[in-house]
């Protein structure tokens, strides 16, 4: 049913609110023991319920949507605060890995030495699309055009690069000839 009058439409959605908001309510105040959040992820599904009202058909229980919108907005709500606590733990344990200067300075150098050391132990073409990439900032594209390969090619080498500075990072690791700092910086430059 598409609805084109607006009062119909406000109507529709009142009755809505109100045959559901209390449960709902009830429901995410157990799950989050916080009401500002719990207002917070319900408004967030009656705003989603708002745009697609009228794709919806009349369905007289809209509880089940509902909870599916608000849980939703709670799952994505925990994966970004997981996600910032985890970088919030890497900047400070960087900072306090790096906070003596001198220390800092070893620890990228010896970073810098061990990622140039396994670049030129790789195969000439795989050095230079690494180093294209990674050093001059080129784009798939623009690699394989100067190189005279695909942008598929460009992608295997760098996958292979990567997997090989993985492979080398996990060894050296496992034999504790590397820095826990260095092992993260390293991390830092596959990510990236």
């Amino acid at each position: 049913m598409k609805l084109t009058d607006k009062t119909a439409r406000l109507t529709r959605f009142g009755d809505i609110y109100n045959q559901t908001f209390n449960t709902l309510r009830s429901t995410f105040l157990k799950l989050t023991r916080d009401e500002e959040q719990t207002n917070d992820l319900l408004q967030t599904a009656y705003i989603k319920l708002w745009e697609k009202l009228d794709e919806l058909e009349d369905q007289g229980n809209y509880a089940p949507i509902l909870y599916v919108y608000a849980r939703n907005a709670f799952r994505d709500e925990v994966r970004k605060k997981c996600r910032h606590e985890i970088a919030q733990e890497e900047l400070g344990y960087l900072a306090v890995g790096t906070s003596n200067t001198v220390a800092g300075n070893t620890e990228l150098k010896e970073y810098e030495g061990i990622v140039q050391r396994i670049i030129e132990k790789m195969p000439l073409k795989r050095q230079r699309v690494y180093r294209m990439f990674k050093e001059d900032g080129l784009s798939y594209k623009n690699i394989a055009l100067s190189l005279g390969i695909s942008p598929k090619t460009v992608d295997n080498h760098l996958n292979e690069a990567s997997k090989e500075i993985r492979r080398q990072v996990k060894l050296a690791y496992e034999v504790g000839s590397l820095s826990s700092v260095t092992v993260v910086l390293l991390t830092e430059l596959l990510r990236g």
